[in-house]
């Protein structure tokens, strides 16, 4: 596991949360731009029929930006880690929903881009995997204790 001493983005095993993490932020900040009309586009009917084009920008760029927080904390605590591997599996899921839905698109075409997410799948599974290691080498799976000031108080509370 790294140390708190040394950045989390001199670990190169990283760059493709990173990059999925500022493709989520990408995405989100094209759907929100007001010049463009993606959802105008038949083949965003599926998502259109859920929310907003804005509502949806807005979703991607929070999720990218849990994303870039926990690297960018990782090592920093010990349980973050976890919270990379949630961001990962909750990759998976998003491009799962993505492939559903533009399924779900009246128009016999998929978009041309609709090829890579069956790739994006199999590298945020990875993302999955290296996470969950650096999971167990961190010992993020122990009981939480609680901050050592608040143990301070407690231990003194019953004096």
């Amino acid at each position: 596991m790294p140390n708190s001493t040394r950045a989390s983005a001199a670990y190169p095993d990283r760059l493709v949360e990173y990059l999925f993490a500022s493709m989520m932020i990408g995405w989100g900040l094209w759907l929100i731009a007001p010049w463009w009309q993606t959802f105008g586009n038949p083949t965003y009917a599926a998502l259109a029929a859920l929310a907003t084009e804005r509502q949806w920008g807005i979703f991607s760029v929070c999720v990218g930006v849990v994303r870039v927080g926990a690297l960018v904390v990782n090592g920093h605590w010990c349980r973050t880690p976890l919270l990379r591997f949630m961001c990962s599996w909750f990759g998976v899921v998003w491009w799962l929903v993505l492939i559903w839905l533009f399924f779900q698109n009246p128009s016999p075409n998929p978009p041309a881009g609709f090829v890579f997410y069956p790739i994006f799948i199999v590298f945020e599974l990875v993302s999955c995997a290296r996470s969950m290691a650096d999971a167990f080498r961190a010992n993020a799976f122990r009981p939480l204790r609680l901050p050592r000031l608040l143990q301070l108080s407690r231990a003194g509370s019953h004096e």
